[in-house]
């Protein structure tokens, strides 16, 4: 009897762990590189992509598209709380506004 016991306990451990596991939810960051490249689908957990290259110009950080807010890497390793699109800011070499 106390065998089954533990190995009910067991059981019920068991399947309550995996389906927390299941319930996870992770989120995604889109990287909108803007040189032409296919866009960058990131998600928790890999490797954050290297600083994008365009011509010349200037590579100045990754900016939120929702409010244009520069993005930080604290900020994607913190934990994000919901899909976010990145957009990467650019300063032409000629010195003109960024973009």
């Amino acid at each position: 009897m106390k065998k089954r016991i533990v190995i009910c306990i067991l059981l019920l451990a068991t399947a309550a762990i995996a389906l927390f596991a299941c319930n996870k939810k992770t989120f995604t960051v889109t990287f909108v590189l803007g040189n032409g490249e296919k866009n960058i689908v990131w998600h928790e957990g890999d490797p954050l992509p290297d600083d994008p290259s365009r011509g010349s110009d200037v590579f100045l950080g990754w900016f939120y598209q929702s409010d244009g807010e520069q993005a930080t890497l604290a900020d994607l390793l913190s934990g994000l709380k919901e899909d976010v699109v990145l957009v990467a800011k650019w300063q032409p070499a000629s010195g003109d506004e960024a973009q």
